[in-house]
């Protein structure tokens, strides 16, 4: 073949990596792309990533072939033993028209004692249940109503006796390569077995909820650099307490934030529904600004997965951007100080302000 043909051959080859079927029989100058994409993802994501097969990247077109997805699996798994890592299937999608769209974990594979861990603070008011959730995601053992969970994480005499956390405590749940939860031993706290057993940690920090803790809590949450947060609502009790100080304490660290409730079998309906109104109201208000997504399918889990960390504005409420050119001191009217979330300013280069 000469040197015009290769010339010709290569000016067919579709380089974008967008494309649905990208993972159709790829070239290999495709496939090299392909890799490169997957192992920056898996990088920026400190070990893992989320990977959509399916999807035409910002468009609306959605769905392969059956055959597609046979072949772009087949892809996948060249991909996979090149990187060294391990992907999972974790949601497989079925359109009305016959296509498919699946999603897989891919996650690099442990070596020795390295390992991915993921800190999560776990905040609310006293008497909201937090330990006892703690108690059933790591013990795998359901709780009985009377604190059963509960007891077997506490380790003071004055906690067990009066149900109260007053310390900061660690517990860790642990996953393979498969992704498959790693049980404990007879249903003790066995750190020992999961970590030997385990390719990534979550590490719960359960943090005191009574007011004369609150030193004791905010010590808690700065000390262990929490990745995400967790705020514990009682659905029988609503909004109460240090509830209000907990979040304010989220949004001053600035973490991304899950809110579980609580308790909703002993609750009846309509405070229930108030008290899921007031969640609303407060985490949309002007002091919070947060925009609350309800976890109802694993779908709606994969969603948060991939955007938790993105801070999107919705498209109803943002605000025709403006152009003005800045000198090395720039000052926002009404806005006040200004701050870069992602990128470079650069001297006498085009920058767009949004708030």
């Amino acid at each position: 073949m000469n040197e015009k043909e290769l010339i010709k051959n290569e000016e067919k080859i579709d380089y974008n990596i967008d494309r649905k079927e990208v993972y159709v029989e790829p070239s290999q100058p495709v496939m090299d792309l392909l890799c490169n994409d997957i192992e920056e993802k898996i990088y920026i994501r400190s070990g893992e990533c989320i990977l959509t097969i399916g999807l035409e990247g910002k468009s609306k077109e959605r769905g392969i072939t059956a055959s597609q997805m046979e072949l772009s699996l087949e892809t996948l798994e060249k991909i996979c033993t090149i990187l060294k890592c391990k992907s999972t299937l974790i949601l497989a999608e079925k359109l009305e028209d016959g296509n498919e769209i699946q999603h897989f974990l891919i996650r690099k594979n442990m070596i020795n004692s390295i390992y991915i861990e993921v800190r999560i603070a776990i905040l609310g008011n006293v008497d909201a249940g937090k330990t006892s959730f703690l108690g059933v995601l790591t013990l795998d053992q359901l709780d009985d109503g009377r604190g059963l969970t509960r007891g077997r994480l506490h380790q003071h005499l004055h906690e067990k006796t009066s149900g109260r956390t007053s310390s900061v405590s660690n517990y860790i749940l642990g996953f393979n390569e498969d992704c498959d939860y790693v049980k404990p031993i007879k249903g003790k706290v066995d750190w020992k077995n999961v970590r030997i057993n385990s390719s990534k940690i979550i590490t719960f920090i359960d943090l005191a909820g009574h007011e004369k803790y609150f030193k004791t809590t905010v010590f808690g949450m700065t000390s262990n650099k929490p990745h995400h947060s967790v705020l514990v609502i009682g659905a029988n009790a609503g909004i109460i307490g240090m509830t209000k100080e907990h979040l304010s304490l989220i949004l001053a660290l600035d973490l991304p934030l899950i809110i579980v409730v609580t308790k909703i079998d002993m609750c009846p309906q309509n405070i229930l529904a108030e008290t899921m109104s007031l969640i609303q109201k407060i985490l949309k208000s002007p002091g919070c600004r947060k925009i609350t997504v309800s976890i109802k399918s694993i779908k709606d889990v994969v969603v948060c997965i991939k955007e938790i960390t993105n801070k999107r504005i919705p498209s109803n409420t943002a605000r025709t951007a403006t152009s003005n050119p800045w000198n090395a001191i720039h000052t926002a009217k009404t806005i006040g100080l200004v701050s870069v979330a992602s990128g470079d300013i650069i001297l006498e280069k085009r920058s767009v302000l949004t708030d």
